[in-house]
């Protein structure tokens, strides 16, 4: 996961007007705080799953009848509202 986010960065600084490759790395995000939570380290899972939504909603501004991206934004949203629910 830690290398799927330095990929996907080196592309963002090569090719940052493809939407391809922000839903990548809001994709990774997601996976790393889905990561945190099985080891139960909700403060970094709330971080990873922020920078998430955050890249999602970049993804979507640039492609937005993309339904991954989409779906991918509101389930970023849930986990980071269920992770700061539970501390």
């Amino acid at each position: 996961l830690n290398k799927a986010k330095e990929v996907t960065g080196n592309l963002l600084k090569k090719h940052a007007n493809q939407p391809d490759h922000i839903g990548l790395r809001a994709n990774a995000y997601s996976l790393l705080g889905r990561f945190e939570l099985t080891e139960r380290n909700l403060p970094e899972a709330v971080v990873y799953f922020d920078l998430a939504v955050k890249v999602y909603e970049k993804a979507v501004e640039f492609d937005p009848d993309h339904v991954r991206y989409q779906r991918g934004l509101e389930e970023a949203k849930k986990e980071l509202q269920s992770a700061k629910k539970n501390p």
